[in-house]
């Protein structure tokens, strides 16, 4: 069934009990996909400055930062885990690869 905007609007129009209609339907192309929101990743050089920022308030954990992937390694105590991942995530990495060992 093919639908248009004004076909939508007379459908709604047609129940009882309808006073007014405002139109304000989208109805994307056939074949159109939605525009892909832009993945933003840091490049190394920024990424691995900012990561080293937020490792160096961690006791015992270490980073290395190639293509743009994180990788975590060291000792970490399992309270201080969460924030030290959304910090890290916040940065914009390409990936996180988790290899910290929790105490």
């Amino acid at each position: 069934m093919r639908f248009s905007k004004k076909n939508i609007e007379k459908s709604v129009r047609a129940i009882k009990g309808v006073k007014s209609v405002v139109n304000t339907c989208e109805i994307a192309r056939a074949n159109q996909e939605p525009a892909a929101a832009a993945v933003v990743i840091n490049p190394d050089n920024e990424l691995d400055k900012s990561v080293h920022k937020v490792v160096d308030a961690y006791d015992g954990v270490s980073a290395t930062v190639v293509g743009g992937v994180v990788t975590l390694s060291g000792e970490i105590k399992k309270d201080k885990l969460q924030p030290l991942m959304q910090s890290i995530q916040e940065l914009k990495p390409k990936k996180v690869d988790n290899k910290l060992i929790i105490k």
